[in-house]
């Protein structure tokens, strides 16, 4: 197998994992709405199921760990990230998957009946080559001869426009388009020119994701925490991959210039959001206890007593 070095095999896997659980609940929705061509309310339920689990792998007992498992709505979604094509990819997402439905089984009243609910799955491929599939299956064959088989769409990130992953809300995805230009630039045979290129192209893509976030903000689909969180792993993915060129320095200082000016304000924007959700919430919270029949004194007493309730004890 190809060896990757830590920035190919731990960078993306580890900011991939950051960049979903970092991410307001609104933006995961909205981004595992685009993945998987649902149609969740914004306002969904979110959470983040445990990932480990213990199999056997020859007579040892060992942990089974998969990238992501994202809960909206109670329906579960399986994300697992790949650099490069994998031929037992297939294995081991249905691993997960099992080891998933396995840890939150249904058992019928009688007890005959053990229902395994498989999470919805999906491969993110942040690099393609000629082989990289559409999807990936892995066939079963039960001991009656019947099959089914358990198939895995992938998505390539790189195979789709920075505007078309803004049109489905999957902003989420936007540090990893800088991965687009990797390959080019690592070439023996590139010519300075060319890299001057690459650099310029570099800055316009800068320059579109910029844009989408700000448009990402203003429709809502991005909260201004989301906003600062992306723009800051843009700038981290941007460092690492393309520190050792010089024709990227005018870009660097360009991204530098964007966090200086917009980091500060997307993270007051953010503020500002959760004072506003929280008025709401809390006007709306007063009216349905104003509904449910209590007095002005009831409600001074049970608002005083949640309000000390909620502070942070000390010890």
């Amino acid at each position: 197998m190809e060896h990757h070095s830590r920035e190919t095999l731990q960078l993306f896997d580890l900011m991939f994992k950051w960049t979903l659980k970092e991410a307001s609940p609104r933006a995961l929705t909205h981004f595992i709405n685009g993945l998987f061509e649902k149609n969740y309310p914004p306002d969904s339920a979110v959470m983040f199921n445990a990932t480990e689990s213990v199999g056997a792998d020859n007579e040892k007992l060992k942990k089974i760990t998969s990238d992501m498992i994202v809960t909206v709505a109670g329906d579960a979604f399986l994300i697992e990230a790949q650099i490069s094509d994998d031929e037992t990819i297939a294995l081991r997402v249905f691993q997960y998957a099992f080891a998933h439905a396995a840890q939150n089984k249904e058992i019928s009243e009688s007890g005959e009946v053990v229902a395994l609910i498989m999470p919805d799955a999906r491969i993110l491929y942040w690099e393609t080559g000629r082989k990289t599939p559409d999807k990936v299956t892995l066939r079963l064959i039960f001991p009656d001869k019947t099959t089914h088989d358990y198939e895995i769409e992938t998505f390539k990130v790189l195979n789709h426009r920075v505007e078309t992953l803004g049109k489905r809300n999957m902003a989420l995805l936007f540090p990893f388009c800088l991965l687009k230009f990797r390959k080019e630039m690592k070439k023996a045979g590139a010519s300075p020119e060319m890299r001057r290129q690459i650099a310029g192209d570099m800055k316009e893509l800068l320059r579109k994701l910029e844009k989408m976030i700000d448009a990402g903000c203003e429709t809502g689909v991005l909260s201004g925490g989301d906003a600062a969180m992306i723009l800051e792993r843009i700038a981290q993915m941007h460092e690492e991959l393309y520190r050792n060129y010089s024709e990227f320095e005018e870009a660097k200082m360009e991204l530098q210039e964007r966090l200086k000016t917009h980091w500060k304000e997307y993270l007051q924007k953010g503020r500002e959001d959760g004072l506003q959700k929280g008025r709401i919430e809390g006007q709306n919270r007063i009216l349905s206890l104003l509904k449910q029949g209590y007095t002005v004194e009831q409600l001074e007493e049970l608002l005083s007593k949640e309000v000390s309730q909620s502070r942070p004890q000390t010890q």
